[in-house]
């Protein structure tokens, strides 16, 4: 057997090892694996979020343990009907999971989509109801009542069918407009869910045209070397930039990371009313 065709084939064994490893809802065909052209299957990496944690550097002390040219993708916003589909079959073309920080009004709205990204083996976070840009700006009360009442409306969305009843809410929260307060965090931590910035954004929320956010993204992942990275689910210039992205991240040597809840936890929507310690911040 040739050098080459021996590489291939321990890269396509890697990856049947690393499928099989995950939940069943992950596992996924991916017409992908075992090819050099693609940037996953990911490296699992596992949070544990007892007594909260907050990462990303742009704004925290620490970001996730990843390696050099490691990245890991989040999505927030959605889910979009016409958006979020084709980021997913995007993302299982490169054979990739990541992290999607859904509204909890547009799961409602579309809750066949947060299915659809469960049942693809992708992680499903929060990121409030309605998208307030601001939650400092906000009684206590109300910036709670939004986080809590997203979770439960993606919980929802999540168990509504007969094939996701056992699916999970991820303990894991992205603040709108990264606008966080110390209070909301002291707040989460007691709840046991971590808060996630990112190390570097791809600026695809901006009026800018797919072609720049390509651009950019590239710009930041090779100046960074390794981080988090923010996009949106919501923006068709990131469903037209993000092969570009992952074409030309596998070019430069990259690859990807995904993280997930290091125990199954019990979601805030989950739990039992009187459950929710009651904390003020």
């Amino acid at each position: 057997m040739s050098r080459a065709r021996a590489t291939t084939a321990l890269l396509a064994a890697f990856g049947a090892a690393l499928l099989a490893s995950l939940p069943a809802h992950a596992q996924t065909p991916c017409p992908g694996a075992g090819a050099q052209n693609v940037l996953g299957p990911a490296r699992i990496i596992e949070v544990d979020t007892q007594g909260g944690g907050a990462y990303g550097t742009l704004q925290y002390a620490r970001s996730l343990d990843l390696g050099e040219k490691e990245i890991l993708f989040t999505f927030d916003d959605g889910p979009d009907p016409e958006v979020t589909p084709q980021i997913l079959d995007t993302l299982d073309r490169h054979c990739l999971k990541a992290t999607f920080f859904f509204t909890g009004l547009r799961a409602e709205r579309y809750p066949e989509l947060v299915r659809e990204a469960w049942r693809r083996g992708h992680t499903i976070a929060t990121h409030t109801y309605s998208h307030p840009n601001n939650l400092r700006r906000f009684a206590p009360s109300y910036a709670r009542g939004q986080i809590t009442r997203g979770q439960e409306a993606i919980t929802a969305a999540l168990q509504g069918a007969e094939d996701t009843k056992e699916a999970e809410l991820a303990p894991f929260f992205r603040f709108p407009g990264l606008n966080d307060s110390a209070r909301l965090k002291a707040w989460l931590a007691a709840q046991d869910i971590a808060v996630f910035s990112c190390d570097f954004g791809s600026d695809d929320w901006r009026r800018i045209s797919a072609w720049s956010v390509y651009k950019r993204t590239i710009r930041s992942a090779s100046y960074m070397g390794r981080g988090i990275v923010i996009m949106h689910d919501t923006k068709a210039r990131t469903a037209t930039a993000l092969p570009m992205i992952l074409d030309e991240l596998v070019k430069r040597g990259f690859t990807a990371a995904h993280m997930r809840p290091k125990k199954s936890p019990e979601t805030l929507a989950g739990l039992p009313e009187g459950t929710l310690r009651p904390e003020q911040p």
